[in-house]
């Protein structure tokens, strides 16, 4: 990581990348002693703020799954999240305070007796991004003080041979202020998609800013960026040497889903090779569980991925505010009310999408309908269990009654005794 101010100046009022979580905010638990995140009873808490993206929570999924609005309390005096679960004898609580820009948290997860501490944090932003030679952008200056400039509408930027889905740009910051002033920790990793070569910059090898205009850069300061052999890809693609940068500059768009810019490469030089860069990345405001209006059928997204019937679509993909698929079956189709493929087009807080192909629109799950969906789900897990349950005793009624049989309502009535519990998860958790 790489620990820089904001520019002089211009440092932003509030989480310089707010406006790409304005719905929906995963965050991810992280213990804060030594235990195994793998050990941790959640690993992710998802936060579902006002429509404005304010405090209180409308809505809170503890690794993908709703929590019933009767389970969780949230403090705006401390701003507080707390909740309380409890299954079988087994109790499952947890407590996290927020930061005032909703960026992070701290608390603690308890089962039962034990309780471990924990912190969560907005988890890292990938942008799948396109390059490009000759693209009109070039370098001024003298390093460590290099320039990276560009511009979108120039006939080069815009007749350029754009090679898709060539580099990986993956950040994360966490904000902290010292003595009244707001410093960000950078971690930042490339991985080119084309050759496989990854690379992640070594804490204090490298530089990183964001102004107040959403301009983002980074400076390696020493060292230089690992191989990348890309001279074995045909066409094109094979003329691009490299795309691990010594430098790195990007506009961000007002939603920060797109990115536009320019990297450095070869050499930390105005004669190195510069390269024109545009990615997007998945929105994490699309989060949740949602339906078409006037639908009982519903599904739900989760890290980028559409999932039905708490399983998740295989091919499906979020990028931008853009969500496709294909592939859904009868059954699948009947459970989500979405056709067997399609695209659905999701505004920028994620709370409302239409289906391109229909027109057709829906919107967020929340308040008394995700708890109308919770009781549904709740309802047909135990018919199912009561089912399963019933043919179990009725066979064995005959031998563990020394031939005594049980009429249906006598097995039904034992069956329910058996399954039904009096608290409980209401759907499959989709996992961290």
């Amino acid at each position: 990581m790489s620990s820089v101010a904001a520019a002089a100046g211009t440092r932003p009022a509030i989480f310089p990348f707010a406006p790409l979580f304005r719905g929906a905010r995963p965050f991810v638990l992280r213990p804060s002693q030594s235990t195994a995140s793998s050990a941790l009873p959640v690993r992710r808490v998802t936060v579902i703020p006002g429509l404005q993206g304010e405090m209180p929570p409308r809505q809170i999924l503890l690794d993908g799954a709703i929590l019933p609005s009767n389970s969780w309390t949230f403090d705006a005096a401390s701003q507080v999240v707390s909740w309380e679960l409890r299954q079988n004898d087994t109790r499952s609580a947890g407590r996290l305070q927020f930061a005032p820009d909703l960026s992070r948290a701290q608390g603690t997860l308890t089962i039962d007796d034990n309780v471990v501490a924990v912190a969560a944090d907005l988890p890292p932003i990938t942008y799948a991004c396109a390059v490009a030679r000759n693209t009109g952008t070039y370098v001024t200056g003298v390093a460590p003080a290099l320039q990276l400039h560009w511009d979108l509408t120039s006939a080069d930027w815009n007749g350029a041979d754009w090679q898709q889905n060539v580099l990986q740009f993956t950040y994360q910051m966490q904000p902290q202020t010292i003595v009244g002033q707001t410093f960000y920790d950078f971690s930042v990793s490339f991985r080119d998609e084309q050759t496989g070569a990854t690379w992640s910059p070594a804490d204090g090898t490298f530089g990183c800013l964001i102004d107040q205009n959403s301009v983002f850069a980074m400076t390696l300061a020493s060292g230089s960026p690992p191989l990348d052999n890309r001279l074995w890809l045909a066409g094109e693609a094979g003329k691009i040497v490299t795309v691990f940068p010594y430098h790195i500059a990007f506009q961000l768009s007002a939603t920060a889903i797109d990115l536009q810019g320019a990297a450095l490469t070869v050499a930390n030089a105005q004669y190195g090779v510069t390269l024109g860069v545009s990615g997007s990345t998945a929105s994490p405001s699309i989060n949740g569980y949602y339906a078409q209006g006037g639908s009982e059928s519903n599904f739900a997204v989760h890290n980028g991925t559409l999932y039905v019937a708490g399983s998740p679509v295989m091919g499906s993909r979020l990028v931008g505010a853009k969500l496709s698929w294909q592939g859904l079956d009868a059954k699948a189709q009947q459970a989500s009310g979405l056709p067997p493929a399609g695209t659905l087009l999701f505004d920028t807080t994620g709370e409302r999408f239409t289906l391109a192909e229909t027109g057709t629109g829906g919107g967020r799950i929340v308040d008394e309908a995700a708890d109308a969906l919770i009781a549904r789900r709740c309802l047909g897990r135990h018919i199912s269990r009561w089912r399963r349950r019933r043919v179990a005793v009725s066979a064995a009624s005959t031998w563990a009654t020394g031939g005594i049989k049980f009429s249906p309502l006598t097995t039904m009535a034992l069956a329910s005794s058996i399954i039904w519990p009096a608290t409980g998860p209401a759907q499959a958790p989709f996992g961290s």
